[in-house]
């Protein structure tokens, strides 16, 4: 299955790749619980006077904020998660119940207009860019144990948003926010701009055998296929 990708203005980050094999049998009687992340969203500013927001994928990507005489944030790419037994519905709602989680492909980050956002997947998602000799500063990618740190940290199975500016800083730039995962990755610091960092994958390996993760690899919503492959 495949992680989301974050939102975008000219760049963009892709979403992570899990995959694994489960045993199942007629009297063990296991039901699977899908749930499948959505790209997150992409804003400007309209108007000098205009604030907007700019949503995060669905399944805990993080959302972004869009300050008036910015370019605009974007809101993180949500995961995609398989569970066993119980439908709790999205990934944050597992934080304790972690052992029904099977497989979790990680979102990206959301972008900033001009700072490469982080890709979602593998134990660690990758951190976004910063922008080097500038004050503009990034979010980091989710880890098997923890948020990525940004102006808001990742947490579980939810990327960072974006902070609010101070009271009277609405001129200030805006970015992007963190792809949801495993864990999810971090925010950029908002008023100084900045892209959001990449949301974590995970393999429950006491559950799930020959399993593999990649970084990177999904364009637009997320997505699952599962291939029945009977025992004779």
């Amino acid at each position: 299955m495949w992680g989301a990708q974050g939102g975008y203005d000219g760049l963009s980050g892709r979403g992570g790749y899990s995959k694994g094999s489960l045993s199942l049998t007629s009297t063990n009687n296991k039901a699977l619980y899908v749930c499948v992340g959505g790209q997150g969203g992409a804003t400007r500013a309209k108007t000098d006077a205009e604030t907007t927001a700019s949503c995060g994928g669905y399944n805990g990507g993080g959302n972004a904020q869009v300050h008036r005489r910015s370019w605009g944030g974007s809101g993180g790419g949500g995961a995609t998660h398989i569970a066993i037994n119980n439908n709790r519905g999205i990934l944050a709602n597992y934080v304790n119940n972690k052992s029904e989680i099977l497989l979790v492909a990680g979102g990206a980050g959301g972008a900033d207009h001009h700072l490469i956002p982080g890709d979602g997947g593998g134990t660690v998602g990758t951190d976004a860019a910063d922008a080097p000799n500038s004050a503009e500063k990034s979010g980091k990618g989710g880890t098997q144990t923890a948020g990525g740190a940004g102006g808001k940290a990742g947490s579980f199975g939810k990327g960072g948003d974006m902070p609010v500016s101070p009271t009277g800083e609405n001129d200030y730039d805006s970015g992007g926010a963190g792809g949801g995962g495993w864990y999810g990755g971090g925010s950029s610091y908002c008023y100084t701009g900045g892209s959001g960092g990449g949301g974590s994958g995970h393999i429950n390996t006491s559950l799930v055998q020959n399993g593999s993760m990649q970084t990177g690899v999904r364009e637009g919503n997320g997505y699952a296929l599962i291939t029945w492959m009977p025992v004779l």
